[in-house]
């Protein structure tokens, strides 16, 4: 499943071997993160996707909550401090959510296609 992340996420994959296959940046965004599924998979698998959004609820929920807690759990994935990674995860937003400005933005930035 794709996905778009924010910093450091498209590095650390990167240096995992992952690829970029676009750039989200300067579209205005506030999602740290936006995962995209087709229709055809989520037709396929419902169960699955209904428990992926309740999980990502109930992490939106504890990240929201708990924001100290959240970024020392995230430095010790990152390993970055957890003063570094709480002030970059204050400029998210932190929320499910579909709206206009997260359907376009992937749209406003496609890479070109040869």
């Amino acid at each position: 499943m794709p996905y778009a992340p924010s910093e450091p996420t498209p590095s650390l994959a990167e240096q995992q071997g992952g690829n970029a296959f676009c750039d989200l940046s300067g579209l205005g965004n506030d999602y740290p993160i936006l995962l995209l599924a087709s229709s055809d998979y989520i037709s396929r698998h419902p169960q699955q996707t209904v428990r992926f959004l309740r999980a990502m609820a109930k992490a939106v929920d504890f990240i929201n909550n708990n924001p100290r807690q959240a970024a020392a759990i995230v430095a010790r994935k990152t390993g970055l401090s957890e003063q570094l990674t709480g002030q970059a995860m204050q400029r998210h937003v932190y929320a499910l959510k579909l709206d206009a400005n997260t359907l376009a933005s992937p749209q406003e930035n496609r890479p070109d296609v040869a």
